[in-house]
């Protein structure tokens, strides 16, 4: 019974990282909307994680 509203809060704070993250790297609107759906695909977030990091580590690094 507590389980439902835990796994939709957990994910409306999943939306807004994603969400935040994107408008700081500057991603398109598409992208965001990409990495948001694999949220809604079990484990899929795990693998686009792993991706976004890898990315984001790569651009913070060539700014330097």
């Amino acid at each position: 019974a507590w389980s439902g509203p835990v796994h939709g809060f957990l994910y409306m704070c999943y939306l807004v990282t994603t969400a935040l993250l994107g408008t700081s790297v500057r991603w398109r609107p598409g992208r965001m909307v990409l990495i948001a759906l694999a949220g809604t695909i079990p484990l899929m977030s795990f693998v686009a994680e792993r991706s976004v990091t890898r990315e984001v580590r790569s651009r913070k690094s060539g700014e330097r």
